[in-house]
């Protein structure tokens, strides 16, 4: 392997695969310290570069291509447009349709450069990607000798791409689910809603069969109010009976592998939710004793969906959505086929704590998704129960301008997870740098942007932070902590 300096090597583990350099693919800078973990990261390519990433390029030979930084130089502004993973992988391949491919057409240029040079060095390279890889993509890479992309194939994933699709999977399984119907497209859905009206006692959960991070949801109470919201799309609706907000006692999500022989589940978390919208996660879920029985629960329907679309192929991390009530009953909600922004924390706490010489789960990931022997590398987890974290996002509804620094002592999350936690600590990262405009979507021209980033929710994410400590009471003081020091550097306009 060649010699030279590189932001990652934070495992300790060696691995047949871990000397190799890797690429990270993702919108958040999450994907690149995830990705650091058991590999050395040479190059990460995203929608908008953060004043860390830029100490990061300076500090080691590491490069980063970031599309608003294209659209800057022919524009002249500032921005963070809002751009999917789906847009970003689009842009990357040059995508004649895409709208960022034709805003940034320098870039698909520089990555083949870019690539092409790691392909005259290594004989291999791992390619981690937040979002599945697209069909385009998965070409894309095929290019390119050696290069292994670390997520699940689109054939694996497209047979229940849909949350439609996957609700009916985990109902056929026999896992419990909310009553409710599929419609065909938004006036079958309203038309449902109309239907139940009078049976559903707190009106209806409306879902698009697409969506991430409670996006492209709603509470219906009426037809005339999913008309509203949906008019003109088109594509399957999840109709459900709404249960209040007042009985959800928590929202789990469970992270887990998905490999050749079954399913290893790693972890369940408490979601942190604003309305229907995700916002972050808090570890450990249980607070009470009834809330163990959920875990025991979550751990063994999703072991059985695991198992079921393992043997459909699919490979690697994935994310369970789920509820549970007061009255102790728990629905599954969706499946995230993905990693998804819980995943980073998870595997750092994986990292500290497990056995010495032992594999971090990302590489684990690396090895399901290759086909290689991964039940043999799994051992039980030792996770102690003084160790809160916290992961949420700042977001924001309003345009705004970065006019401070937002302070960011850590080099990466990795330094949060294993730094002092007796009093509690924070990090705050994907923060833009000062001077940066925050543009919500509708600030936007439309003309500008694509179906998926106007659907993506009308907020724009400002900052990702991570909280630690040893009890909920000092976790919950980090977390506003930081909160304050992100809001302190914003100005509204």
């Amino acid at each position: 392997m060649e010699d030279c300096k590189r932001f990652g090597r934070f495992s300790e583990y060696e691995g047949e695969f871990s000397d190799y350099p890797a690429v990270a693919i993702g919108t958040d800078e999450l994907i690149n310290s995830l990705t650091a973990v058991p590999f050395n990261v040479h190059g990460f390519l995203t929608s908008n570069k953060s004043a860390r990433i830029n100490d990061i390029e300076d500090k080691y030979d590491f490069k980063c291509f970031a599309i608003n930084d294209y659209i800057k130089e022919r524009t002249g502004k500032k921005y963070r447009f809002p751009i999917t993973n789906k847009e970003l992988q689009e842009a990357i391949i040059g995508k004649e349709s895409s709208t960022y491919a034709s805003f940034a057409p320098e870039l698909h240029e520089d990555v083949k450069d870019f690539f092409s040079d790691l392909e005259d060095t290594y004989d291999k390279v791992f390619v981690n990607l937040y979002q599945n890889s697209m069909p385009e993509t998965e070409e894309f890479l095929k290019e390119f000798d050696g290069f292994v992309p670390i997520a699940p194939s689109h054939d694996s994933k497209k047979e229940h791409d849909k949350k439609t699709d996957m609700y009916n999977f985990a109902k056929d399984l026999g896992i419990p689910v909310v009553d409710g119907e599929i419609a065909s497209d938004f006036e079958e859905a309203a038309e449902i809603v109309e239907s139940k009206v009078d049976e559903w006692d707190h009106g209806a959960f409306v879902s698009y069969e697409k969506g991430a991070g409670g996006n492209s949801s709603m509470f219906a109470e009426s037809g005339r109010d999913v008309r509203d919201e949906f008019l003109g799309m088109d594509g399957e609706f999840l109709v459900l009976r709404r249960i209040p907000l007042s009985k959800l006692d928590k929202n789990p999500n469970d992270l887990h592998l998905r490999y050749d022989e079954g399913t290893e589940v790693f972890s369940v978390t408490d979601q942190i939710m604003d309305g229907l919208k995700h916002t972050g996660n808090i570890y450990p879920f249980f607070e009470k004793e009834e809330d163990r029985r959920a875990v025991d629960m979550i751990e063994e329907y999703t072991e059985l969906l695991g198992d079921a679309r393992s043997k459909e192929g699919y490979r690697g991390f994935a994310g369970n959505d789920w509820m549970w009530t007061d009255d102790c009953e728990l629905y599954f909600v969706e499946s995230n086929e993905r990693k998804n922004r819980s995943t980073l924390q998870n595997v750092l706490l994986n990292e500290i704590f497990k056995e010495d010489g032992g594999p971090s789960l990302q590489y684990l990931e690396a090895i399901a998704v290759m086909e290689e022997d991964v039940e043999d590398m799994l051992k039980d987890q030792y996770l102690p129960g003084d160790y809160y974290w916290a992961m949420e996002i700042y977001k924001t509804s309003k345009d705004c301008v970065v006019h401070g620094k937002i302070p960011s002592i850590y080099e990466s999350e990795i330094e949060v997870f294993r730094d002092n936690y007796d009093d509690g600590t924070y990090g705050i990262f994907s923060a833009p740098s000062q001077g940066t405009q925050i543009a919500h979507m509708n600030s936007v021209s439309k003309d500008d942007m694509s179906f998926e980033s106007r659907n993506s929710g009308g907020t724009q994410d400002v900052a990702r932070i991570v909280s630690v400590a040893r009890n909920r009471d000092d976790l919950e003081k980090q977390r506003e902590i930081s909160k304050r020091k992100v809001e302190k550097q914003l100005r509204w306009v």
